[in-house]
C-alpha cells in the first residue's frame, strides 16, 4: 500500500519526517476527543452493551458455556475482558474497549484514504474527519460496528493497493478475519468485496484471470486462518456448522406484519437461563416466528419490497453522513469514470462497488440503523475529496482549496452536530439514573420485570443491580395480571411508564410500593415499584 508519508511521490526526507510529524498531531487529538467522548458518555447504554458487558464478564471469570454464542462477536469483549480481569467497573471497561475501537476505525480510515492516493492536504483533511467520526461513534451505542468497520476498512486497503499482489491478499484476508471476529456479518461482506474488487481487476484489464484467482484465493486463506477456530468452537458449541446465529432471528423479526415479530427478550415476561442475566446475552434460545420468502408468493413479494425499501433506506442514510449528500454523489460520479486508468490513478473510483458491499448484507433483514454502514464513511469521504481535488485542480491556484474545504466542512459539520447532541443532550444516559435506583431498591432483589418500557430502564436496573432481568411485556393491564403471568410472578421489581394507567393502578395497589429515592426518582425514565410481599412468590433463576 502507498505510504502515508510516500502520497505526494518523491519527497526528500526532511519532508518525510515532517509529513510523519504532521500524523502525530491527528493521533494525538484522537485520543484525546476519545477519552473526553468515554468521560461524557459514562452514563450511556443500550441493551446490545449490556450484553456485551456481560459476554466480557463471562470471559474474565473463565465461564465458557456463557460466554461462547454466535449471535454477537467476541472481539470486543475480549478487548474488554483484560480490564476486567484488573478490577476496572464494567461500565468504564466497556468506555475503554470503544476508545480502542475509535482508534482501529482511525487507522483503517486513514489507510483506505491513503490506498485512495489522495494528495497530501485532501489526505490530512481526510484524516482530521476520521479522528472526528471515530470519536463520536465511539459514544454512539456500545457495539462492536465501529470496531469491524475499522479492520474492514484496513482490509480493503489492501485489496485497492495498485501494486496488489497474493501477498496483499492475504494481509486483506488477515483483516477480514478479525472483522469477523467483531461482527459476523463482516464474513459475506468481505467474501463479496474480494469478488467484487477481484472481479473487476480481472475485467478492466487491471490484472490477468490467473492473478485475481491467485488474489482472491489469498485473501479467502488469510480469512479462513483467522475466522475457522471460531467458527468449530461455534460448530462444536451448537452441535452443527455454524459461523453465526444472528441472521435467522434477524431475517425473522423483518417478515410480513402478519403477527408481532419483535425480539422475545423485550416482548414477553420469562426467566433466563441459569447464570445469565438477560436472554439478551444469547436470544437464539427463543423459538422466533420463522419464515421464507419461498414459502408463498405473498412472503416472496414481502421479501422483494424489503429488499426494494432497504435499497432506499441506505441511499437515504449514505446521502445524510454529510450534510450535502456530496460522498454519495461523488461515488456514483467517480464510478462513470472507473477504468483501467482510472483505477491505477484514482482508486477512490471504487468508492461506489466499496460502499455497496458494505450495504448488501443487510438489504435481506434490516437496514434500520446508521451504525450498520459507519464503514461506508469513509469509503465516501474519500471519493468527495478524491473528486474535489480534480475539481479544483482546474480552478486556479486561489480557489483550488473550496472544492474541498466544502467537502470537509460537510462532512465535519454533522458529526460535530451529533456529538453536541449526544453529550449535551445526555441522549440514552439512563445509567445516571440506574445507578441510584439499583441502590434504593437494596439487597434481596430476585428479579426485575417491565412493563410496557419502551426505554429499557428495567434492564439497565436489573444490570446495575446484578439480578435477572425477566422480560418486558405489553401483556398485563392491571396488577393483577403479573400474579398471573408465570415468569413476571417471580420478579418482585416492576418498571413501567411513568405516566402510564398501570403505574396508577400499582400506585394505588396495596400489595406493591414505589420505589423512591429521596426526590430523585423524578428524574428517572420510568416509574419503578417492588412488591411488598415477595417472599409469597418463588425464588428467581438466574446469576
Amino acid at each position: 500500500m502507498t505510504g502515508w508519508a510516500d502520497t505526494a511521490g518523491g519527497a526528500a526526507s526532511g519532508a518525510l519526517r515532517l509529513e510523519r510529524g504532521a500524523r502525530l498531531l491527528p493521533w494525538g487529538a484522537a485520543i484525546v476527543l476519545l477519552a473526553l467522548a468515554g468521560v461524557a458518555a459514562k452514563d450511556f447504554a443500550n441493551p446490545d452493551g449490556v450484553a456485551y458487558a456481560r459476554l466480557a464478564l463471562y470471559w474474565s471469570e473463565g465461564r465458557w458455556a456463557l460466554a461462547v454464542t454466535g449471535y454477537w462477536g467476541q472481539l470486543l469483549p475480549w478487548l474488554a475482558a483484560p480490564l476486567l480481569r484488573l478490577g476496572l467497573d464494567p461500565v468504564v471497561a466497556m468506555r475503554v474497549a470503544m476508545g480502542l475501537s475509535g482508534l482501529v476505525f482511525l487507522h483503517g480510515a486513514g489507510a483506505l484514504l491513503a490506498a485512495f492516493r489522495l494528495p497530501p492536504a485532501e489526505l490530512r483533511a481526510g484524516f482530521w474527519i476520521a479522528a472526528l467520526l471515530a470519536a463520536v461513534w465511539s459514544i454512539v451505542a456500545v457495539t462492536p460496528d465501529l470496531l469491524a468497520a475499522g479492520l474492514l476498512l484496513a482490509g480493503m486497503a489492501r485489496l485497492v493497493d495498485e501494486d496488489m499482489d497474493a501477498r496483499c491478499g492475504l494481509q486483506a484476508g488477515v483483516l477480514f478475519g478479525f472483522a469477523y471476529l467483531a461482527k459476523a456479518v463482516m464474513l459475506p461482506t468481505a467474501v463479496l468485496a474480494v469478488g467484487c474488487v477481484q472481479g473487476l481487476r480481472w475485467w478492466l484489464g487491471r490484472a490477468g484471470l490467473t492473478a485475481s484467482l491467485r488474489c482472491a484465493l489469498a485473501a479467502g486463506l488469510g480469512l479462513g486462518a483467522v475466522a475457522l477456530p471460531w467458527i468449530l468452537a461455534l460448530s462444536l458449541h451448537y452441535g452443527a456448522p455454524t459461523f453465526s446465529t444472528s441472521g435467522a432471528p434477524n431475517h425473522a423479526i423483518a417478515g410480513p406484519p402478519d403477527r408481532d415479530r419483535g425480539h422475545p427478550t423485550f416482548r414477553i415476561h420469562h426467566e433466563p437461563p441459569p447464570g445469565r442475566l438477560t436472554t439478551w446475552e444469547d436470544p437464539t434460545i427463543f423459538p422466533y416466528e420463522d419464515w421464507s420468502p419461498f414459502e408463498s408468493a405473498a412472503h416472496l413479494r414481502h421479501q422483494a419490497g424489503l429488499v426494494a425499501g432497504n435499497a432506499k433506506e441506505v441511499l437515504r442514510r449514505l446521502a445524510r453522513f454529510d450534510m450535502a449528500g456530496l460522498g454519495l454523489a461523488a461515488a456514483v460520479f467517480a464510478a462513470l469514470g472507473l477504468g483501467r486508468a482510472g483505477w491505477r490513478a484514482q482508486p477512490w473510483r471504487l468508492a461506489l462497488p466499496l460502499s455497496s458491499c458494505v450495504a448488501a448484507a443487510y438489504l435481506p433483514v434490516y437496514a434500520g440503523d446508521d451504525r450498520y454502514f459507519v464503514a461506508s464513511i469513509p469509503i465516501l469521504l474519500g471519493a468527495a475529496l478524491g473528486l474535489s481535488h480534480a475539481v479544483g485542480s482546474s480552478l486556479g491556484p486561489v480557489r483550488r482549496w473550496l472544492p474541498a474545504a466544502l467537502v470537509a466542512a460537510s462532512f465535519a459539520v454533522p458529526a460535530a452536530d451529533q456529538a453536541a447532541f449526544m453529550v449535551l443532550g445526555r441522549k440514552h444516559a439512563h445509567l445516571e439514573a440506574a445507578r441510584p435506583a439499583a441502590a434504593a431498591l437494596g439487597t434481596g432483589v430476585r428479579g426485575v420485570a417491565s412493563v410496557r418500557d419502551g426505554t429499557h430502564f428495567g434492564l439497565y436496573l436489573a444490570w446495575m443491580a446484578d439480578v435477572p432481568f425477566l422480560g418486558n411485556s405489553d401483556a398485563a393491564a392491571v396488577p393483577a395480571d403479573l400474579n398471573a403471568d408465570q415468569a413476571a410472578v417471580r420478579a418482585d421489581v416492576f418498571v413501567l411508564g411513568r405516566d402510564s394507567p398501570m403505574a396508577a393502578a400499582m400506585t394505588e395497589d396495596a400489595a406493591f410500593e414505589r420505589v423512591t429515592a429521596g426526590g430523585g426518582e423524578k428524574a428517572w425514565p420510568a416509574a419503578v415499584f417492588r412488591r411488598r410481599s415477595p417472599t409469597n412468590f418463588p425464588e428467581a433463576t438466574g446469576p
